[in-house]
């Protein structure tokens, strides 16, 4: 093995072990010239240097990530804990969601369907992920010997819900063609 000690622009040296062997050129075709050979070698040599190069990266970086994680965990920024208050039900799948802020629902002037559709999406989803699901598949009608349940009720609830941030998001030329 052969040391190669390279000067980079900030003056700074480093050394590289190069072994000659790993870049050797097989002569597979019969005689390559001296020419095509060198290239042949410096074409391994980078590609070489560049796996490396990108090794060293992902070993810094993931020491990086590290060293970060362990300062956000001296800080105590892992220390609050994000199980917000929510009303406990003796039903263990009846799930209930927080009720935080998002905000204003996103603003639809008639123009940017496409936009506003993906934003409210994700604002009805925020808001609860039911929410989204009443709109993909809506609220079956009762019949007139049917009884509201209490997930039905639930369902309109969602639904009166969604009804009202919807139309809270429209302008009034739109809101009148509701």
């Amino acid at each position: 093995m052969a040391g190669e000690k390279q000067e980079s622009a900030s003056g700074t040296s480093s050394t590289f072990e190069v072994n000659d062997s790993d870049f050797e050129v097989s002569d597979v075709e019969g005689e390559m010239e001296e020419q095509e050979k060198m290239v042949k070698r410096r074409e391994k040599i980078k590609k070489k240097m560049n796996e490396r190069l990108e090794k060293k990266a992902q070993t810094l970086f993931e020491e990086k990530m590290r060293l970060e994680k362990e300062k956000k965990i001296q800080q105590g920024y892992n220390s609050v804990s994000h199980a917000y208050e929510t009303s406990q039900s003796s039903n263990s799948s009846n799930i209930s969601f927080s009720t935080v802020p998002m905000g204003k629902p996103p603003p639809f002037d008639g123009t940017d369907y496409a936009r506003w559709s993906e934003d409210m999406q994700v604002h009805l989803y925020g808001l609860n992920p039911h929410l989204w699901t009443v709109v993909c598949v809506g609220v079956p009608q009762l019949g007139e010997d049917e009884v509201a349940t209490p997930e039905y009720e639930h369902d309109m609830f969602h639904n009166a819900q969604v009804v009202r941030v919807i139309r809270s998001s429209l302008c009034k030329m739109e809101y009148n063609k509701v």
